[in-house]
């Protein structure tokens, strides 16, 4: 994938979760079986969880964990650290 389709492609997703009110969002290309691109957007799972899901029910001091699978048929989390 060249770069100013990635740049395109980046530009893009960011508008449609503007304009769709998505918090965040991962995303990957794959061509002829092989990662081209992938990209992390806007909040992540974490602190999705601590702030809309876990505060707002007063577990103030609970936490989420991501265990990542050992089938190769389940899709894996993606946050911005791991790009």
């Amino acid at each position: 994938m060249s770069a100013h389709i990635a740049q395109d492609l980046d530009g893009r997703l960011r508008e449609l979760m503007a304009r769709a009110h998505v918090p965040g969002l991962s995303a990957v290309v794959v061509e002829e079986g092989q990662l081209t691109w992938s990209g992390a957007f806007g909040r992540s799972l974490e602190e999705l969880m601590q702030t809309d899901v876990l505060a707002p029910l007063g577990m103030l001091h609970s936490t989420f964990a991501w265990a990542p699978s050992e089938d190769p048929a389940v899709a894996a989390a993606h946050d911005k650290s791991s790009v």
